[in-house]
């Protein structure tokens, strides 16, 4: 048995390891891992790491390995068809009363503005309960005049 350690040596590696804020190597002999990566368990049963992008939605695909990305389906908005105080979209901003300031600001008072139909996105509408036809539907988008 020379050259395997005995196991007290190898628990106190592993105990000393596996912390959280321990640099996480590839194998003994490789430099620790310096990329953004996610770990996770392969599907023979090993644990592996996939490469992710800051700042961007994480989900697992259908080989179950997780991606970063926007979400190759529909994400639903609200949780509850019942919930009467979601919104659907939540918009913050800051707006200015100043006619003059209208153009740099997130948010524009309407009295202040004329607006031109510069668009339109599609939105598909679900109505679980079956009182709004469920389908696409086009929102304007403008433009100030």
């Amino acid at each position: 048995m020379s050259g395997t350690p005995p196991i007290d040596s190898l628990v106190q590696l592993i105990n000393e390891r596996l912390k959280i804020g321990s640099d996480v190597y590839s194998n003994r002999n490789v430099a620790n891992q310096t990329t953004n990566s996610l770990p996770y368990i392969d599907s023979a049963g090993k644990l592996a790491a996939t490469g992710v992008t800051v700042s961007k939605p994480v989900y697992i695909d259908s080989s179950s390995v997780p991606q970063t990305g926007g979400f190759p389906f529909a994400v639903p908005m609200i949780a509850g068809a019942t919930n009467t105080a979601a919104s659907v979209v939540t918009i913050q901003g800051s707006a200015t009363g100043s006619a003059d300031e209208l153009m740099h600001l997130t948010l524009v008072a309407g009295a202040n503005a004329t607006a031109t139909i510069a668009g339109y996105y599609r939105a598909t509408v679900t109505d679980d309960a079956g009182v709004v036809t469920t389908g696409a539907y086009y929102m304007p988008f403008y433009v100030l005049n």
